[in-house]
């Protein structure tokens, strides 16, 4: 039986800064669309699976949504509660 190791290859890219640069930033598409549904839905919910380090479940939580984030990448989970917790 052959497991995914995907995780173990962003946890070693998540654990670095350079690693995680380029996912700091939300797709703008994606901001759009949450700035959309913010003004439509007050009381939202969003799920953000295979999150990373957050930048998508950030920017919703940011936005007033009650925000899960899942991830098998213990760095890019660590990342998002660091940044959570700021």
């Amino acid at each position: 039986m052959q497991t995914d190791t995907a995780h173990q290859a962003w946890d070693a890219r998540w654990g670095t800064s350079e690693g995680r640069a380029e996912w700091l930033a939300p797709d703008p598409e994606v901001r759009d669309v949450a700035a959309r549904l913010a003004d439509r839905l007050p009381t939202a919910k969003a799920l953000d699976l295979g999150c990373g380090i957050g930048r998508h479940a950030l920017l919703f939580a940011g936005l007033g949504f009650e925000t899960v984030a899942v991830d098998m990448a213990e760095q890019g989970l660590a990342e998002v509660r660091r940044a959570a917790d700021a």
